[in-house]
């Protein structure tokens, strides 16, 4: 029995392969020719057939699996992508808020015997000048969060395209087979 089987799936693999491409429509043929010469029996061909058929039914709930993670790595990195993007701009706001407020904080600058009225408007200007480079600092550390995770998503993404591309090409391989083998079961 061992023995059977291991040459009916080396049929199945002659018949995938490039070389047997060509006898693949006559698959259930070949099949019924290893029957009728004894070199398969009824059994070994049903357990075959089984195996064949829960192959087919694991790749097939793989590939529905692969889609589904793909399309949620899809999601993901698009929403990596947006939060990227929008790091991006209150990063960029953040700046133009910073050069702002150093260019304030420039104009207040009084030397000599300053009113109180212009060390005030000094203090004002460097205590904003201070949280405009503190804002700066944390959208700088934001953004460059959301494009460690952008980069992380992109990696799965392409991972999950890999996988999805693996799982297709093994259900595309295979399904010939079961299609011309199936009517001699």
């Amino acid at each position: 029995p061992a023995a059977q089987l291991a040459l009916l799936r080396a049929a199945q693999a002659w018949l995938l392969s490039a070389n047997g491409a060509v006898a693949l429509p006559g698959a259930a043929k070949v099949i019924e020719v290893l029957y009728d010469l004894d070199l398969a029996s009824e059994g070994v061909l049903h357990e075959f057939w089984a195996l064949v058929g829960a192959s087919a039914q694991r790749d097939a709930t793989s590939l529905l699996a692969a889609k589904e993670a793909l399309a949620e790595a899809e999601v993901e990195e698009a929403a990596a992508a947006k939060a990227a993007k929008a790091a991006e701009s209150q990063h960029a706001e953040a700046m133009a808020k910073r050069r702002d407020a150093e260019w304030y904080a420039q104009q207040a600058r009084c030397g000599g015997n300053p009113s109180k009225e212009d060390e005030i408007a000094e203090k004002a200007a460097n205590a904003a000048m201070k949280k405009a480079v503190d804002l700066h600092g944390a959208a700088q550390n934001i953004t460059a969060a959301r494009d460690k995770t952008l980069v992380a998503k992109k990696a799965e993404l392409e991972a999950s395209k890999r996988a999805h591309a693996e799982l297709q090409g093994r259900v595309d391989h295979a399904l010939p087979f079961v299609t011309h083998a199936r009517p001699f079961f």
